[in-house]
């Protein structure tokens, strides 16, 4: 009974040393991945003096996002064109009242003239809360600027040649409970 009780004092005086935090962030990670609260509750355990507010939030949604139907995300874009790089640009509105999308991959294909199709990939991390819009932009890493030649988007009703177009790819967020 004495070991017990000594044992019982020991992990009390522990954990209260501890503050409990090892033991709310296990729960935190396990029980609230993928909810706006647990992303809340992270940055409230791991708030500090040395990193930001967007740092620690960052780290936060990495650690807390999960994979998403893209349904209800919505947006126009197209690619951009500057000296050296060839970008994609897009305007995404989040229709969906109950997620917020933190990262967006984006499908951008070209097609040939022969009807070949090529898929160009690129993402970015957004922060795009209910009935808002956000900006996404990104370099196409595999596609030189003076290489894009095709200056118009595809009409995928009449299977176009020689054009370009895009579409949703993965995305991520949390969901607000």
């Amino acid at each position: 009974m004495k070991n017990y009780l000594l044992i019982a004092l020991s992990a009390t005086l522990l954990l209260s040393l501890t503050g409990f935090k090892p033991i709310q962030r296990a729960y935190n990670d396990n029980f609230r991945r993928g909810s706006l609260e647990g992303v809340v509750e992270c940055m409230r355990l791991n708030s500090n003096s040395v990193l930001s507010e967007e740092a620690t939030k960052a780290a936060c949604v990495g650690k807390h996002e999960i994979r998403l139907s893209p349904n209800g995300l919505e947006g126009k874009g197209g690619p951009r064109k500057d000296q050296e790089n060839l970008s994609f640009e897009a305007l995404l509105e989040n229709e969906r009242p109950d997620i917020v999308y933190t990262w967006v991959e984006i499908n951008f294909v070209v097609v040939d003239a022969d009807g070949t199709e090529k898929f160009h990939p690129v993402h970015n991390k957004v922060w795009l809360e209910p009935d808002a819009t956000s900006e996404f932009n990104a370099v196409i890493d595999d596609f030189a600027s003076a290489d894009f030649v095709v200056e118009r988007g595809c009409d995928t009703a009449d299977k176009d040649k020689d054009c370009w177009g895009w579409g949703l790819g993965e995305v991520r967020g949390v969901k607000i409970k």
